[in-house]
């Protein structure tokens, strides 16, 4: 002990002293269903999504956005997680997970444009999707779908049986 001290004291080491806090998160939970519509298909989602999605961005950036739903399959909320340029956005699984947590879903759908009007998937969309997956199987909420939108149309992870 002797030692512990003469070694603090020699490296001007001071201990803390008063009250100090750390980084903490706070969680709260407010339930409030956006669209009482229950979604059952690709299509339906795609046809809200259409009223939600920033027109303007559609042709010219790619966006990548997340739609969390409770157990009845029922819309939370929504969120653009990431925009970026006409060929690529980051994803952040990490803010997408706790956004999955902090609301309390069951369920979450990701979507995301191409501005090029192209609705094949590439293959950074399939690694992108089963990340995801993995990533929100681990906090018991699952991934439903994964939509691509264009200005007029849409392709469907899980009606291509690709999720």
């Amino acid at each position: 002990m002797k030692l512990k001290k003469k070694f603090i004291e020699e490296e001007n080491i001071k201990p803390l002293e008063g009250s100090w806090t750390i980084a903490e998160i706070e969680i709260s939970y407010n339930p409030i269903i956006i669209n009482h519509t229950i979604i059952s298909s690709s299509f339906q989602a795609y046809e809200l999504i259409k009223q939600l999605w920033d027109n303007e961005k559609i042709n010219l950036q790619e966006q990548f956005a997340a739609l969390f739903f409770n157990q009845s399959k029922k819309i939370m909320g929504w969120k653009v997680l990431s925009t970026g340029n006409m060929t690529k956005c980051i994803v952040d699984i990490k803010l997408l997970v706790s956004l999955a947590l902090h609301c309390m879903c069951t369920h979450v759908m990701i979507v995301h444009n191409h501005p090029s009007g192209n609705l094949k998937a590439s293959q950074c969309d399939e690694s992108i999707t089963l990340t995801v997956k993995e990533a929100l199987k681990l906090i018991d909420v699952q991934l439903i779908d994964h939509l691509i939108i264009v200005e007029n149309g849409y392709f469907s992870f899980n009606d291509e049986g690709l999720l």
